[in-house]
């Protein structure tokens, strides 16, 4: 089994197997009712936490209690990375650092097994790089960004959709205490249960990396079949508790419903 995830300049996020792209921001796929979240969980101090069991879970939905009927813990699996290079016209004065910030996080991040493409949005997507474990590429790949000035703000923006069943799971922002857009990023966390890390110095970079890798291949998979068989498209609101209260769990806010 492989993980599998995203970078982009503002956000990190890890994708459901068999995903390409993206899905767009504060959506889930649901298939035969199965409702898939990833989880990381957290003590007071914000170190990781292994080796919980199904029962050390509580899932609500809407505020009801739902039952969990799948679960595993993960750790120290193969990764699949997707570098997305913001290059809208909000960024232009930030490339620089966002191309080599991405050429960084790649070189730390990644072993043996794991495997990374390089793509670029502002109005449009491209792809510079598809999957390979060659740093080399890769570097070449990140540094053919070139800005487009007459692209806004990714805002609502071109977030890549996917194009098979499956959904992101959620977000991680890493962005520069004087660049990039902390108010979309937050927005983009909330609603996927990601958090938002503002570097602020050059050993503070290296620790979110760090952090952001260790999250990575340190997930607990869950599932549920919501208590609401409704398919009416509306959105539901997803809360994971954990039953020890020093503990705390990152895992993403909501989905929406099939509507077929």
């Amino acid at each position: 089994m492989r993980i599998r995830a995203a970078l982009s300049v503002l956000c990190v996020t890890a994708l459901a197997a068999g995903l390409v792209y993206a899905a767009p921001p504060g959506q889930i796929r649901v298939q035969v009712n199965l409702v898939n979240l990833f989880a990381t969980v957290r003590d007071k101090h914000k170190a990781i936490i292994t080796g919980l069991k199904m029962a050390d879970f509580q899932v609500f939905e809407d505020g009801q209690a739902q039952e969990i009927t799948n679960f595993s813990a993960e750790s120290d699996l193969p990764i699949t990375l997707g570098l997305l290079i913001d290059t809208s016209g909000s960024e232009e004065f930030m490339l620089g650092i966002e191309k080599e910030m991405g050429s960084r996080f790649l070189r730390r991040v990644m072993r043996k097994g794991d495997l990374a493409m390089v793509m670029t949005f502002d109005l449009d997507v491209d792809l510079l790089a598809d999957f390979t474990d060659d740093h080399s590429r890769l570097d070449r790949a990140i540094n053919r960004a070139q800005g487009n000035a007459a692209a806004g703000g990714v805002g609502q923006g071109p977030v890549p959709t996917s194009r098979n069943n499956g959904g992101t799971d959620f977000y991680d922002a890493v962005i520069a205490a004087d660049g990039g857009d902390q108010g979309v990023a937050k927005k983009l966390t909330d609603e996927t249960g990601g958090r938002m890390i503002v570097v602020r110095s050059e050993k503070n970079l290296e620790q979110a990396f760090d952090q952001i890798s260790e999250e990575l291949r340190s997930q607990y998979t869950i599932g549920y079949l919501p208590s609401n068989k409704a398919r009416d498209g509306s959105y539901r609101k997803i809360r994971v508790e954990m039953k020890n209260k020093d503990y705390s769990a990152l895992a993403r806010r909501g989905y929406y419903a099939p509507t077929k």
